[in-house]
């Protein structure tokens, strides 16, 4: 399939598949990254999927650090900066995640747009072995509405820090659906026994069949 019809599928503009792929030329893996773009822009502007796991095998710093320059200076085109956050949360190199970090916290950096926002959350839940993100999405958690909530716990239950486990749990008792879904999940993920009894308890109490369904399965992760 050409590129300019990947980038018409995802309703990415061809302009902005054409300047993340110039920024890209001369690097050692443009050709990877060439069929990797086409796999994230073909998964939509606002559902995250990850791209294969060859991307993570990419260290070359310098596509890093042009990737960060799409998005700290193309702030007329979210949508290039979204496919720009993702594909450094999948190769989730230790340089990005001051900047990924900064686009969750800098309202005046995002004009306080939510996509973006979500994007750079659900990013850095790929750096698994740095207690700033830990804390900052923990930070945050208490501080946003749902729907970055959401991004926050499932990044946080794919980092996998035990440390989370009472923020997770008390998100449990959240009044958002998804939410309470969310760290449901996480909680299967992270497989901490101490959760077992609230797990128990939203398999058997909330008023949610969906919850409950998935509260069985993640008690089953503890066993």
């Amino acid at each position: 399939m050409k590129m300019r019809d990947v980038a018409a599928r995802a309703g990415v503009p061809v302009v902005a598949l054409i300047m993340l792929l110039g920024f890209l030329e001369g690097t050692a893996v443009a050709g990877d990254v060439r069929q990797l773009f086409a796999k994230v822009v073909n998964s939509g502007a606002w559902e995250y999927r990850p791209v294969p796991a060859t991307i993570r095998e990419i260290k070359d710093e310098t596509t890093v650090e042009r990737l960060m320059k799409i998005v700290e200076e193309r702030r007329d085109d979210w949508e290039l900066q979204i496919v720009a956050m993702r594909l450094l949360g999948e190769i989730a190199n230790p340089l990005a995640a001051d900047l990924l970090m900064k686009v969750m916290n800098d309202d005046s950096f995002t004009a306080d747009c939510p996509a973006l926002k979500w994007n750079a959350i659900t990013a850095l839940g790929n750096f698994r072995n740095d207690s700033r993100i830990v804390y900052a999405l923990l930070y945050k958690l208490e501080r946003e509405d749902f729907f970055l909530k959401e991004a926050i716990i499932r990044s946080l239950g794919e980092i996998g820090d035990r440390r989370t486990l009472p923020a997770l749990i008390a998100a449990l008792d959240d009044k958002s659906l998804t939410v309470r879904l969310s760290a449901v999940k996480a909680l299967g993920r992270i497989r901490d026994r101490r959760a077992y009894p609230f797990l128990a308890g939203a398999a058997t109490g909330d008023t949610d069949p969906v919850i409950r369904e998935e509260a069985e399965k993640a008690l089953e992760e503890l066993e």
